[in-house]
């Protein structure tokens, strides 16, 4: 199912099982999915989905208000976003999706886009060498768990306004950024949502400009991971409250290990 706009378009679907399809060099996208529960995506060749004469707007797969999904060891490279994920206008009801073993490189945009979206999790993904490797805006209860984040343009993982995420076990190497936390812009109906409540643990940063950039974010615990040779290791602004750093390896970095111009950190 190949050179279409779609491969699969699944809309208000469930328990829909998709194994060992070819759906590479679409143009809109691999796999969508509206509105689609309960579904098994496994093993699928998803790669080089794009639009041919701008990347935005296609991916790998899509999934738009689904829940409980099982997405699985899938091919999701050179595509304009590898997974793009949003519940915007349902975050209130908890998607609770699983991404696992899937290779999302090589986008020009996101490996990984989950927007407005709540219990997610992503576990040993590749997410190297695109602009972002993941991109969590408005996101909460995420947990990124031993992903591997590598070399992209911007960040390895971008959050912008969310709240109790977890990211544990990840190898996070050769960012600008490894990980970007902010208070960003103000999107209705989300407006009163804060950055807030995040743990960090037992993640490798290597090699990045900067291991860590928290702005106006509150109660951030980042404990026992390891830093080593980073320019910075962690930067923090804008008035951080009751953020908690404990039980961390620092080695070579060039500048700072902990950097903070606020006066009231």
């Amino acid at each position: 199912m190949i050179q279409q706009n779609d491969g699969i378009a699944l809309y208000n679907c469930g328990k829909i099982t998709m194994e060992d399809n070819i759906l590479h060099w679409n143009c809109g996208f691999g796999i969508r999915m509206n509105f689609a529960d309960s579904c098994y995506v496994r093993r699928n060749d998803c790669s080089h989905v794009n639009r041919l004469t701008d990347p935005s707007d296609c991916a790998a797969i899509l999934l738009i208000a689904s829940k409980y999904d099982t997405i699985e060891h899938n091919n999701f490279t050179y595509s304009g976003d590898g997974v793009f994920l949003s519940q915007q206008n349902y975050t209130q009801i908890p998607a609770c999706n699983y991404f696992a073993y899937n290779d999302c490189s090589y986008s020009p945009h996101n490996a990984i886009e989950c927007t407005f979206s709540a219990v997610n999790t992503f576990k040993e993904n590749i997410c190297n060498y695109s602009h972002y490797g993941f991109w969590l805006g408005y996101s909460s209860r995420t947990t990124v768990d031993h992903n591997e984040i590598i070399g992209n343009l911007q960040t390895g993982i971008a959050v912008n306004k969310g709240y109790q995420n977890t990211f544990i076990g990840n190898t996070i190497k050769e960012n600008p950024l490894g990980v970007e936390l902010w208070e960003g812009d103000r999107i209705a109906p989300y407006e009163d949502q804060d950055s807030r409540d995040y743990l960090i643990t037992s993640n490798l940063f290597e090699g990045n400009t900067m291991g860590i950039s928290s702005k106006v974010t509150e109660h951030l615990v980042v404990k026992d991971n390891s830093f080593i040779r980073n320019k910075e290791d962690i930067y923090l602004e804008d008035k951080p409250v009751q953020d908690t750093l404990t039980g961390n390896t620092f080695k070579s970095p060039s500048l700072y290990h902990i950097r903070s111009p606020s006066t009231e950190t």
